[in-house]
């Protein structure tokens, strides 16, 4: 459901789904278009990683005749530390391993990315704001955003979302933040603040037949 409301197919979901839609965030109308930023607060084990690389990966599956010849575009996949990267790199092979289109079409296979022969790259990465800064973003996902830490950023992960959001403009790639709820401050806590009910798509936990909230926001 939330993969069609990022693909601007709101219009696909059934008349049970948009109801969900509609809860999950707060709006009156669901969008008509593809968002340029998504906001997804979601508990523990409600299959985040799972679902930031699966949009990772269809951004990195995708091709971009705007590209410049021998310009690559990258989809960065940003997580709080090595470990969560490598989880997050190991559902996109998965994915890639899966599909017998994109195996055809992989041509690299590395600790930190998988290059594709239609000039894109996924690759993940622990949180820096200095290590995104100056790329052809396809897209960005960060994942579990609340968690991030960085030696040289009171706040690593607006630091972050910062240096991303120049790197999307030339392909209007899209910006996928997606954690559980941690504290009141941060990217996901403005976005909710902000956001929850209005032009972008902020999604908060919900469970069957109670009314969706976000314990850390209240």
């Amino acid at each position: 459901m939330v993969a069609r409301l990022i693909d601007g197919d709101a219009h696909l979901l059934t008349a049970e789904e948009q109801e969900l839609a509609l809860k999950l965030t707060g709006r009156t109308v669901l969008p008509t278009v593809a968002p340029r930023e998504v906001f997804i607060g979601a508990g523990r084990r409600g299959g985040k990683s799972r679902f930031g690389a699966l949009v990772a990966t269809w951004l990195a599956a995708a091709e971009y005749p705007q590209l410049s010849p021998g310009e690559m575009a990258i989809v960065a996949h940003i997580a709080p530390d090595k470990r969560q990267a490598e989880i997050d790199l190991s559902y996109a092979r998965g994915i890639v391993k899966d599909s017998k289109l994109l195996r055809a079409e992989l041509i690299g296979d590395t600790a930190d990315g998988l290059e594709f022969a239609h000039h894109t790259r996924l690759e993940v990465a622990t949180a820096s704001y200095r290590t995104v800064r100056g790329r052809t973003l396809a897209g960005a996902v960060v994942d579990e955003s609340a968690f991030l830490r960085a030696d040289d950023s009171a706040l690593p992960d607006k630091e972050l979302v910062r240096a991303l959001r120049p790197g999307l403009l030339s392909l209007r790639g899209p910006l996928l933040v997606i954690s559980s709820p941690h504290r009141k401050l941060g990217i996901l806590y403005d976005a909710h603040r902000k956001y929850f009910g209005k032009r972008r798509i902020v999604a908060r936990p919900v469970h069957p037949g109670i009314e969706p909230r976000v314990e850390s926001f209240d």
